[in-house]
């Protein structure tokens, strides 16, 4: 499955710079980060996936 985010650029941007100041995260790691504590927070651990959760983002 692909989920597909849209962002204002210079949203986009303004937040990278401030990532880029305070931390070595990008938005990327950030978003991922987000989706895997979603992940555990809502989906019951008899759900959970056999092989592990992680989310991944790509650049584009």
């Amino acid at each position: 499955m692909t989920i597909t985010l849209y962002f204002n650029e210079y949203c986009f941007y303004a937040l990278s710079d401030v990532f880029g100041q305070q931390t070595t995260d990008t938005v990327e790691n950030k978003l991922a980060e987000v989706f895997d504590m979603f992940y555990q927070e809502y989906v019951p651990e008899e759900q959970i996936c056999p092989d592990g959760y992680k989310a991944s983002i790509m650049n584009i």
